[in-house]
């Protein structure tokens, strides 16, 4: 009924996602339960910094250990370890791979829109370390690669970025390798180590090297 209604355009408001949410979570249908509170996620992700609080409230009482992660990545609180506990045992809770894959989108996701790029790098880590996902990193003797655009179907968010931390020697990898490919991305001056530039610079820069996979 819930993806009928959908289908047809019909967004169910908080209140039908908390009741469903519930219902899930006396069955123990865990995976039903976090699909229901992926779209309490994307909510998040379009409204007001000083409404999040009900949503989080919401998302609590469908699953504490979601809303945990959620807390800490929204507050910018400390104990990064037993954020990694909670999230590690939550997806392994969670059986369906696109769910898990999907859900940690909208926590990304959720970072991005606070502005919070350390808790991103954070969650991008903690994602391969529990092989949400996969494939997504390629070595070879001359090259390394990672294929970002496998975490999302959607299109490329408005700006892209690369970074290094404070590795003075992968620094020094980076960095004139983008300089001799003419590469357009450009150091941030508020972060050590982070290049940045939007996403359609990028994709001009990619067609005019004759790539497709863009």
């Amino acid at each position: 009924m819930l993806n009928e209604m959908m289908n047809s355009g019909f967004e169910p408001n908080i209140l039908v996602l908390t009741s469903l949410a519930g219902c899930y979570g006396k069955e123990k249908q865990t995976d039903d339960v976090v699909r229901i509170l992926n779209q309490f996620l994307y909510v998040v992700t379009q409204i007001r910094k000083q409404e999040h609080g009900k949503i989080t409230d919401c998302i609590e009482k469908g699953n504490q250990k979601l809303g945990f992660v959620v807390r800490y990545l929204m507050e910018e609180r400390d104990g990064n370890e037993n954020c990694r506990k909670e999230a590690s045992e939550l997806f392994n809770s969670i059986e369906d791979k696109l769910i898990k894959t999907s859900l940690w989108n909208h926590l990304i996701d959720l970072c991005v829109n606070l502005e919070v790029p350390n808790r991103t790098c954070d969650l991008l880590n903690l994602g391969l370390t529990l092989d949400i996902y996969t494939n997504m990193q390629n070595r070879s003797p001359t090259m390394w690669s990672l294929s970002v655009k496998r975490l999302s179907g959607e299109e490329l968010p408005p700006v892209l970025g690369i970074y290094t931390g404070n590795e003075n020697s992968l620094l020094s990898v980076i960095e004139p390798y983008l300089i001799e490919h003419n590469a357009p991305f450009q150091k941030n001056n508020d972060m050590a180590g982070r290049f940045d530039k939007t996403s359609e610079a990028v994709k001009s820069w990619l067609q005019s090297r004759g790539s497709s996979d863009i």
